[in-house]
């Protein structure tokens, strides 16, 4: 009957493999060893056993030509801040485990061989790049520092964790966590599996397929700018793609709900935000384009240009340029355009006399106003649906879809189509939507509400 701790077993290739169980291997781990005969196998299983009885489990016995090897082991290890014991354990695992792999060929499987094996892996490890490094490099060549806000708010959010925690409170500490870097950030690339870049995705950027994309883009074009530099030669992430995403229709203003749009900005209180929600509704302005953000000044009225002049005759127009459009100010393809200004539009411009017409479009105060007209209008969290209106009821209505995209600033076909070219709006609102003005230039009478919703 077999040792249940020296079991023996024959190999495919006619050799002989003895399994040692951590109670009697010489490293204190589960190991094996593959001989040639199942004789040579029986005779190491004896001397093992009396090694054990005469020395214990903890000692390495080794023979005269193991001490020479050892000791030209050890000064290969000089230098090392390690103790030289674990070393030569360690070296004398990896010549374990090369004998124990069953391979065909020769190989030297000396110790001196295994520790310039050890020796070669600690290089390795200390000449190459930690994650954070990695990152650093990247950061610079690809220029983040002159990306747009959200770009580099992304950036953040999944290399140092985000500023706060939708619908819990959460420390410092705890967003800090959710960062990539806080995980691997001083890891060398090397080391950084699949499996760990799999598992922190999984739990930290799940919530939404755009959070999962946004994480697996920025990861993998970091670790494949390393191995283009030759700091890897293998990506972790080669094998992690982004997931497919699918553009739903878009939320767009029904008959009830543009109409109440309308009355609203014909009381006193929203007059004086009127002509900006306007813009965005009937020229398709981007918000950020009107009222600015950390990259973008705001709107002035000087871009609002209502009798143009010049060699040719045009119609009036919003002037979007490349420091207000959607873009890095400054580069190619931003979507500066000009934006001309439909009849219904002009009479919402005219609100405001010429002579008020100077400075910026929207007032100082106009955040708590524009909350209140959302929330009023019932488009409260509805982020896009003024712009996504125009298009909608612009492409519908003048059946022009190279001109719907040049007002929009819109580049790609596929993305326009599938938001507004299938859609099916309701009865007769997309020339509804082109009649609305204010009540002193009203053509027609505003639907009722109750009988249009």
């Amino acid at each position: 009957m077999l040792d249940p701790q020296f079991p023996i077993k024959k190999l495919e290739n006619g050799k002989w493999r003895l399994h040692l169980s951590a109670s009697v291997s010489p490293t204190g781990k589960k190991t094996s060893r593959t001989f040639e005969t199942k004789t040579e196998a029986n005779n190491f299983r004896v001397n093992r056993k009396w090694e054990i009885n005469k020395r214990g489990t903890g000692q390495i016995p080794l023979d005269t030509n193991q001490m020479v090897d050892a000791k030209r082991a050890i000064d290969l290890l000089k230098g090392r801040t390690e103790s030289l014991y674990e070393m030569v354990k360690e070296a004398l695992e990896a010549k374990e485990l090369l004998e124990g792999a069953g391979l065909r060929g020769n190989h030297d499987l000396s110790l001196p061989r295994a520790a310039e094996e050890l020796m070669e892996t600690y290089r390795r490890t200390e000449a190459s790049k930690t994650f954070r490094e990695a990152f650093n490099d990247y950061y610079e060549f690809k220029k983040f520092g002159s990306k747009s806000t959200q770009h580099q708010n992304d950036i953040r959010r999944i290399m140092n964790g985000p500023k706060w925690n939708r619908g819990k409170e959460s420390s410092e500490g705890q967003l800090k966590r959710q960062g990539f870097l806080n995980h691997y950030g001083d890891t060398p690339l090397e080391l950084i599996t699949e499996k760990q870049i799999r598992a922190f995705v999984r739990e930290h950027f799940r919530s939404s397929i755009r959070n999962r994309n946004s994480c697996v883009v920025l990861l993998k074009s970091i670790f494949d700018y390393a191995v283009g530099e030759g700091w890897i030669r293998i990506s972790p992430m080669r094998k992690i793609q982004k997931e497919q995403t699918f553009i739903e229709a878009v939320d767009i203003l029904k008959i009830a709900d543009f109409n109440r749009c309308a009355e609203l900005l014909d009381t006193p209180k929203y007059r004086s935000i009127a002509v900006p929600i306007a813009i965005q509704m009937f020229a398709g302005l981007r918000w950020s384009e009107i009222a600015g953000n950390k990259d973008k000044p705001m709107m002035g009225w000087d871009k609002v240009v209502t009798n143009p002049r010049g060699a040719k005759s045009i119609k009036p127009y919003i002037n979007v340029t490349r420091e207000h459009a959607k873009g890095i100010q400054g580069k190619r393809g931003t979507s500066a355009r000009l934006v001309e200004i439909e009849d219904n539009l002009i009479d919402w411009i005219n609100l405001v006399p010429k002579s008020k017409r100077v400075g910026q479009i929207l007032p100082d105060s106009h955040q708590q106003l524009i909350r209140d007209f959302r929330k009023e209008a019932n488009i409260e969290g509805r982020r896009n649906i003024l712009r996504h209106s125009y298009g909608t009821y612009h492409f519908h209505r003048f059946e022009n879809k190279a001109k719907t995209m040049l007002n929009m600033g819109h580049t790609n076909d596929g993305t326009f189509e599938e938001h507004y070219y299938a859609y099916d709006p309701e009865g007769d609102a997309p020339e509804l939507y082109w009649d609305l003005r204010p009540s002193k230039n009203r053509k027609s009478k505003i639907i009722d509400l109750e009988v249009a919703s």
